[in-house]
């Protein structure tokens, strides 16, 4: 029987709905052969994950999704990171730190708009606070998200470039895969500008199996990614069951081989530190 991967999923640390445990037992349930876990700015899930993984038989990737800056806002995975590293903890906490303030400054913001949004009562009801949080709220109130799009993308001035995050992750051993690449907005030939620009600060590859990118946009970027020599790799952004843990294009499965090239790549580029 095919196996299927899902390298690409969020927990209740960043804006998922389900705790790392959880995740664990929803993969396991669902026959998902490998996950990656990508929470937004956070490695706090990696540990319970990793127990419950070896506990389960699911193999597990640590990882992280970390946002870079441009106009749409850019995401960049990264995968393999050394997530007990103490300077990459300090990093990481200062970048929860500063995207916890923008989302304050975002609150602010929107009230000049007649929006109240309180931090404190999100924080009090869930523990956190994230943009996705922010959203619900709007939406509850009433309100589109669409007139507000350019406040929610006001605190992203703060980010690292692209360049930097790729250096970042590198320095703490992991490998660089761009997400979700049509979120960017942008034509083909700014993308392939963009893709080269990256590969160029040590891109190792994009995230091409995903539910946002469709048919054509998919076949487009793998022909980048084999002019570029960047590996291919794929999830479902999986936060809740709106999606299907595995697959990427409605019932699409994520195709293990994608883990089994990964994981090569990874062996390849860390000598010492071989995975199996």
């Amino acid at each position: 029987m095919e196996k299927y991967i899902d390298l690409h999923v969020h927990t209740t640390m960043s804006d998922g709905m389900f705790n790392p445990k959880q995740i664990i037992q929803y993969a396991k349930k669902n026959n998902i052969y490998a996950i990656s876990i990508t929470d937004h700015d956070t490695i706090d899930g990696i540990p319970t994950a990793l127990f419950e993984a070896q506990k389960e038989g699911i193999n597990l990737i640590s990882g992280i999704e970390l946002n870079a800056k441009h106009e749409n806002a850019m995401h960049i995975l990264g995968y393999f990171i050394d997530h007990e590293s103490e300077t990459f903890i300090k990093k990481i906490n200062e970048l929860k730190m500063s995207r916890k303030n923008g989302l304050i400054y975002l609150c602010r913001e929107l009230k000049k708009k007649n929006i109240n949004i309180s931090p404190k009562s999100i924080m009090n009801m869930h523990g956190k606070i994230n943009k996705y949080l922010i959203e619900k709220e709007i939406l509850n109130k009433g309100y589109s998200i669409e007139p507000y799009i350019k406040d929610m993308l006001s605190f992203h001035n703060d980010y690292m470039s692209g360049a930097d995050v790729i250096s970042f992750i590198k320095v703490h051993r992991g490998i660089s895969i761009l997400a979700h690449p049509s979120r960017l907005q942008i034509d083909n030939v700014e993308m392939e500008y963009l893709i080269k620009s990256l590969k160029n600060h040590g891109l190792d590859g994009i995230e091409i199996y995903h539910p946002d990118i469709n048919k054509c946009t998919r076949f487009f970027l793998q022909q980048i990614a084999y002019k570029y020599g960047l590996i291919e790799t794929g999830g479902s952004d999986f936060h809740d069951e709106s999606v299907v843990m595995g697959t990427y294009n409605g019932n699409d499965k994520v195709p293990q081989v994608l883990y089994e090239k990964l994981l090569n790549y990874f062996n390849k580029h860390q000598p010492g530190k071989e995975l199996v």
